[in-house]
C-alpha cells in the first residue's frame, strides 16, 4: 500500500540551546510539538537517539536527555517556544505516529484477444474488478448476451475467453493505473509519426501515410473523480485506441507509439527477389531494373522510409545452371555518398550503389559458407578450404556508368588514367596529393581490380581454393552505343599487360560478359543509402557511414562479429595484398612505398 500524502494544518515548535535555535517537525497534536523540538536539537547536535519501536525512548525522555546536555556543558537550559500554526505532511511509519488508511488504486486493465483485437475495461478499484470491466467490455463485442462468471480471479477469466474459443491466441490482461501517469519507454512518438509522414509526403504524395493523422480525444471520469483523457487517431484505415492517462499530451504520445506500431506491421513485407532471365539486352535489362525498383520498395517500406524512386542502385543476381539463363537477386543496394576517412570498422566508407551489392555479396558468401556441403549451399569444402561449385555464376547490374575511367569518352586524351574521388564522392581526381588515406578510388578502378583479385576480399579469401569471378557486368543509362567501348577500356582493356603468371592461388585477368545499354539514366541523389541481403535491411547514413535503421552486418566490424568462426588472419592475406600491389603498379605506375601493405590498407581498396 501506499501513503496518501497532502499538507495539513498543523503546529510546530522550536527550542535555544546554546543561543542557536532548532525547528521541530510539523505536528497535528499541539502538547506534542516540543517533544519535536527536542529531538530535531538533539538530531543537530549529533546525539544518539531512537524514538520508534517498540522499547524506543519516550518524548519526555527526549526533553530529559537535551536538560542533560545543557548541564555537562555548562549551558543556560533549553528554552521552548510557543506552538506556531503550520502546513506539514503526515509522514508514515514511526513509532506512535498514526498510519493513514492505504489509497485504493484505481486501474484500468486491457483484454488482447489477438493481433490488434484489444478491449478497455473502466476504472475498477484494483485489478481484480479492472479486470472484471474488461471482460465484460470484451464479451459486449465478441458474444453480446454473455455474463462474466462471479467471482472469478484474472487467471479464471483468461481460461474462459478461452473456452469460448473466442481468440486463437491465449488472452492475457494489461493493467495501467487509472490515476498516475505511466512513464513511456518512447521518448517522443508523436515526432517519431510526423517525421514517417513528412517523408512520405515529399517522395510519395500518393501514399497513404502522407495524409495527417487525425487526432480525436475523450475525457472520461473515474470513480474517485479524476478526469482521464483518452486519445483516438485513424492511420491506414485503422482506428487506434490510447491508455487513459491524467494528461492529454501523454495520452497522444501512447496512441502514436500504437499508430507506429500499426505502421511497421502494415508496411512490413517479405522481400521475395522473382527468378529473371538474364539477357544481356535493353529489354532484359529493364526487366532486372524494374525487379530492384520492386525489391527497394518494399526495403524502404520494412524501414518505414518511403520507397526511392530515382537513386542509383545496382544489384549482383546468381545463377546455378549451365544450361538455364535463370537468375536471381542475392544483394540489392542503392546511394551515392562517400564518407570522411576512419579507421572505425564498423561504418561504411564507400556508399555508391555498386560498392555496397559487393559487399552484400561477401556477407552472402560467408552465410552460405557455414553450410558447406550441403545441397543448399553453393559451396563445396576442399582441402580445408571452400570451393564454388562449377555451375554458380555472379552478375552485377548498375543502373548507371560508374563514376571514374567509364564516364571518360574514348576521345579523351586523359581517358584509361586511374581516378580517384573528389569532396563530392565523384571519381574526377587524377592525381590525389596528400595522406594516402583520402585516396578513395572510383568505381570504375574498384571493378577493374575485382577482375584481378576478385569480389570476396581479403578476409574471404583465406577460406576459399579460388577467387569469385564476376560473369557479366550489365550497365543501364548509357546515352549512346558508343560509351559501351568505355566500359570496356575501364573494367579490362587496362588490366591486358598484367602478368600474374608467378602467382597461384587462381588469380587471373578476368573477362566477364560487359554490356551497356542506352537508357535514362537515374540521378537522384540522397543522404541515405540502402542495402538488402540474406533476408536482412540496412539503411546507412551517408555522411558518416553508420547504420540509421536496420543492421549494418556489411561492414567489416559486423562481419567479423557475425562470422566469429572465421577470424581474418592477415598473414593469410598475403597473395591477396601482392596481386592488389601489382594491380596499382600496373594502373598507376606508383613506386613500391605507395603501394606498400600499410598504405593500401589506408587507401581501402578492400572496403
Amino acid at each position: 500500500s501506499r501513503i496518501l500524502k497532502m499538507s495539513q494544518r498543523g503546529w510546530q515548535s522550536t527550542v535555544t540551546v546554546g543561543g542557536e535555535e532548532y525547528t521541530g517537525d510539523g505536528r497535528g497534536d499541539r502538547e506534542k510539538t516540543v517533544f519535536a523540538a527536542a529531538r530535531a536539537a538533539l538530531k543537530a547536535l549529533g546525539l544518539p537517539y531512537d524514538w520508534s519501536g517498540p522499547g524506543g525512548r519516550s518524548n519526555k525522555q527526549a526533553m530529559d536527555d537535551l536538560e542533560r546536555y545543557c548541564r555537562e556543558n555548562k549551558l543556560c537550559p533549553p528554552s521552548y517556544g510557543p506552538p506556531k500554526p503550520c502546513r506539514y505532511t503526515p509522514q508514515p511509519g514511526g513509532g506512535g505516529r498514526r498510519r493513514k488508511p492505504p489509497q485504493q488504486f484505481m486501474y484500468i486493465a486491457e483484454l488482447n484477444v489477438g493481433l490488434d483485437r484489444s478491449f478497455f475495461g473502466k476504472p475498477a478499484t484494483g485489478m481484480k474488478n479492472a479486470a472484471v470491466e474488461a471482460a465484460r467490455e470484451a464479451l459486449m463485442h465478441l458474444k453480446p448476451g454473455s455474463s462474466v462468471p462471479a467471482n472469478s480471479d484474472i487467471e479464471e477469466l483468461e481460461h474462459f475467453f478461452v473456452s469460448l474459443k473466442l481468440s486463437k491466441e491465449q488472452p492475457e490482461f494489461s493493467f495501467y493505473s487509472a490515476s498516475d501517469d505511466v512513464s513511456l519507454e518512447v521518448k517522443n512518438d508523436i515526432s517519431l509519426l510526423d517525421d514517417v509522414q513528412k517523408k512520405f509526403r515529399s517522395r510519395e504524395p500518393d501514399h497513404e501515410l502522407a495524409s495527417p493523422v487525425d487526432y480525436r480525444q475523450h475525457e472520461i471520469t473515474a470513480d474517485d473523480g479524476t478526469r482521464l483523457w483518452v486519445m483516438e487517431c485513424k492511420v491506414m484505415g485503422k482506428t487506434l485506441k490510447s491508455r487513459a492517462f491524467s494528461k492529454l499530451q501523454n495520452a497522444k504520445n501512447d496512441v502514436a507509439r500504437k499508430a507506429y506500431t500499426w505502421i511497421t506491421e502494415a508496411l512490413k513485407g517479405t522481400v521475395s527477389p522473382r527468378e529473371l532471365s538474364l539477357e544481356a539486352t535493353r529489354n532484359g535489362v529493364d526487366k532486372i531494373d524494374r525487379e530492384c525498383k520492386t525489391m527497394l520498395a518494399q526495403v524502404c517500406h520494412n524501414l518505414l522510409e518511403p520507397a526511392v524512386q530515382d537513386d542509383v542502385h545496382a544489384a549482383i543476381l546468381m545463377t546455378t545452371d549451365h544450361q538455364s539463363a535463370k537468375a536471381t537477386v542475392i544483394t540489392v543496394a542503392s546511394g551515392t555518398g562517400i564518407c570522411k576517412p576512419s579507421a572505425d570498422k564498423s561504418v561504411v566508407f564507400d556508399c555508391h550503389a555498386e560498392m555496397l551489392v559487393r559487399k552484400g555479396l561477401i556477407e552472402f558468401l560467408f552465410k552460405q559458407m557455414e553450410t558447406a556441403g550441403t545441397p543448399s549451399s553453393i559451396f563445396t569444402r576442399a582441402a580445408g578450404k571452400h570451393s564454388l561449385k562449377d555451375a554458380v555464376r555472379f552478375h552485377l547490374f548498375v543502373n548507371k556508368i560508374p563514376c571514374g575511367d567509364a564516364c571518360i569518352p574514348v576521345w579523351s586524351k586523359n581517358k584509361g588514367d586511374l581516378r580517384y574521388r573528389n569532396t563530392d564522392g565523384e571519381g574526377n581526381l587524377l592525381d590525389p596529393k596528400g595522406d594516402p588515406s583520402t585516396n578513395k578510388m572510383c568505381c570504375s578502378a574498384k571493378i577493374a581490380l575485382w577482375n584481378v583479385v576478385g569480389v570476396q576480399g581479403a578476409h574471404l579469401s583465406q577460406f576459399l581454393t579460388h577467387p569469385v569471378y564476376l560473369s557479366t557486368i550489365l550497365v543501364k543509362g548509357l546515352k549512346k552505343d558508343a560509351e559501351e567501348a568505355q566500359l570496356e577500356r575501364a573494367f579490362y582493356d587496362q588490366l591486358q599487360d598484367m602478368d600474374l603468371r608467378h602467382l597461384s592461388g587462381g588469380y587471373r585477368r578476368n573477362k566477364p560478359v560487359i554490356k551497356g545499354v542506352v537508357g535514362e539514366p537515374d540521378h537522384e541523389s540522397s543522404k541515405e543509402a540502402f542495402c538488402w541481403v540474406n533476408g536482412k535491411e540496412e539503411m546507412i547514413n551517408t555522411s558518416d557511414g553508420t547504420r540509421m535503421k536496420g543492421t549494418l552486418d556489411i561492414s567489416k566490424q559486423g562481419i567479423h562479429t557475425t562470422y566469429h568462426a572465421y577470424p581474418s588472419c592477415r598473414a593469410d592475406q598475403g597473395e591477396y595484398h601482392e596481386v592488389c600491389q601489382e594491380w596499382l603498379k600496373a594502373m598507376d605506375g606508383c613506386t613500391s612505398d605507395k603501394c606498400s601493405a600499410e598504405n593500401l590498407e589506408k587507401m581501402n581498396l578492400d572496403d
